[in-house]
């Protein structure tokens, strides 16, 4: 049912990933710009059907790796690039020592990537909230797919492999990719499944551009008292509940899940929360739909508005949510997923 091929370009990956850490040092943040729109596709293949149709996925890591303890799944950024994620990824596994860890890092295609192949996936942005590829140019007729049912494809076809050894699935991401993971701890029904079986979840979310709130109410930050926003400060912007910055319109993966198991998974699921202190700018990246906007000024204000909901909605902290305010960290990927204590909290028994 399922194929994976994998080849290594070990020496071009380290030199790729060397001009994406001095890139971050010089102030990149997200890594789009280095690429101009060229953006390499990654050497895995990942091959399923879909409705009797073979469909692939590119990917970087080792999905055939076997007596794994733990999974590590990097989910990119705006960028599309597996690569940078996955060297984060097998350095926070490195410094945490923890077991045997296999790390992941699919690629979500958009249509702007030139160099697809004929049955490889790909989406519009949507793919962070788990909307259908799109079944057109060489994939006309094609089945689609949510970019959510194909991560659960993956971890299914890990699982098969370590069945009796898998511990731990880890899905961590940056920017877009902290969106696409914080919806997919949402709304998957995958965790309920491999949690029966002994197989812990934990989801990373850094510095995500907006957030999916729980209900229709929004907040405001005045000089540090949190404070809830009048409906007549809300009036203007009609889609502010929309998904995938609220509950309205649910598409692709979410369609027809009960929001109250959305709002359930979403507060008790193990989720480790980051946002860097200094993520105050007002980057071309950030978000600033009025959706958005009505989250907050910027990624460390939303982060500390949408903290404020979850707690508010629960009747009280979280108990299964940790969240790390980093301080001198603005929006980098490489800073936060070298950070001692993001890894030991990606890390840590749940």
């Amino acid at each position: 049912m399922f194929s994976v091929k994998f080849s290594s370009a070990c020496f071009l990956r380290r030199c790729l990933l060397a001009v994406f850490i001095l890139a971050a040092a010089s102030g990149c943040g997200e890594m789009k710009k280095l690429y101009g729109g060229n953006i390499p596709i990654a050497d895995g293949r990942f091959t399923f059907k879909a409705a009797g149709t073979d469909v692939t996925v590119p990917y970087e890591g080792n999905l055939n790796a076997e007596n794994t303890d733990i999974l590590l799944i990097m989910i990119h950024d705006d960028s599309l690039n597996p690569v940078s994620f996955m060297s984060k990824g097998h350095y926070a596994a490195d410094v945490a020592g923890n077991g045997r860890t296999a790390v992941v890092a699919p690629q979500f295609l958009e249509r702007r990537v030139v160099d697809r192949e004929k049955g490889m996936l790909f989406w519009d942005r949507r793919w962070r909230g788990g909307g259908y590829s799109l079944s057109s140019g060489l994939n006309k007729n094609f089945p689609s797919v949510t970019s959510f049912s194909v991560l659960e494809k993956m971890i299914d076809y890990f699982y098969s492999k370590n069945s009796n050894t898998l511990k731990k699935v880890i899905i961590a991401g940056h920017g877009g990719g902290a969106q696409f993971v914080i919806q997919f701890a949402a709304m998957n029904m995958l965790e309920n499944r491999l949690g029966a079986r002994g197989v812990k979840f934990t989801y990373v979310a850094a510095n995500p551009s907006s957030y999916l709130y729980l209900n229709k109410e929004r907040f405001k930050d005045e000089n540090g008292r949190i404070t809830t926003l009048a409906q007549s400060q809300i009036t203007g912007c009609f889609s502010y509940n929309s998904y995938k910055y609220g509950l309205d319109g649910i598409y692709g993966y979410g369609d027809g899940i009960q929001q109250q198991d959305i709002r359930s998974n979403l507060l008790h699921r193990h989720m480790v929360f980051v946002v860097g202190r200094q993520n105050i700018g007002r980057s071309l990246s950030l978000d600033n739909s009025c959706g958005a906007e009505i989250q907050g000024k910027n990624r460390f204000e939303r982060a500390l508005l949408f903290r404020h909901h979850l707690e508010k909605v629960n009747g009280g902290v979280c108990p299964s949510h940790k969240w790390l305010l980093l301080d001198r960290v603005g929006h980098n990927p490489d800073v936060v997923f070298s950070n001692h204590d993001v890894i030991k909290a990606m890390f840590a028994d749940n």
